[in-house]
């Protein structure tokens, strides 16, 4: 995660900002670390450079599931992602173009 992310996020609890707690560092980005809440200290983990804001259970399957159900979509579709950017979000590339983009 680069550190610059930070000042972007809050914690969904309380709405505060939250602070940094670096395990591993490469590259100058975070590659294991923690972010917790400065105020209720809510905690989240940084692992291989993404901060993971859900369990690693809900994570793992729901993205299991994602990837049986929509399997040959997105490997077969090179602009997958290009497309839905303009079908459901009304953007294209030019309009992130600089710009930091979180997908969550």
């Amino acid at each position: 995660m680069k550190k610059s992310i930070l000042k972007l996020l809050e914690c969904k609890n309380c709405f505060s900002d939250f602070k940094l707690e670096i395990h591993k560092e490469k590259n100058n980005k975070v590659q294991e670390g923690m972010i917790i809440c400065s105020n209720c200290q809510n905690k989240h983990p940084i692992k291989n450079f993404i901060p993971r804001f859900v369990s690693n259970e809900k994570y793992v399957s729901s993205f299991g599931e994602e990837w049986n159900i929509f399997h040959d979509v997105k490997n077969k579709d090179t602009k997958a992602s290009h497309k839905e950017l303009k079908n459901y979000l009304n953007l294209s590339e030019n309009d992130l173009k600089g710009k930091i983009v979180l997908e969550v």
